[in-house]
């Protein structure tokens, strides 16, 4: 009983956590649509070790999304030194 209770447990983990990365494949905007399609096969084909696979390169993704050089910030319009965030 135990046991069946952990195998639930971690399949219901498992399904969980490919719910999650086919999610981000979907919201992604880096990805054209086959790309997207082809990651969503992988991970629901191959389950732990795709969905891992496809987790790092979003990741490794949106890490340079927010590194490139070429990405212009919006500076912060609110003066500190005026108590903006003292108050």
């Amino acid at each position: 009983m135990l046991l069946q209770m952990g195998v639930l447990a971690i399949s219901i983990a498992l399904l969980a956590y490919q719910l999650w990365v086919s999610r981000l494949v979907i919201r992604s905007t880096a990805f054209d649509s086959r790309q997207k399609c082809l990651q969503l096969v992988l991970v629901w084909l191959v389950p732990l070790f795709a969905a891992l696979l496809v987790h790092a390169v979003q990741r490794a993704d949106a890490q340079k999304r927010t590194c490139d050089p070429d990405h212009h910030f919006v500076e912060n319009s609110l003066d500190v030194s005026q108590g903006g965030l003292d108050r």
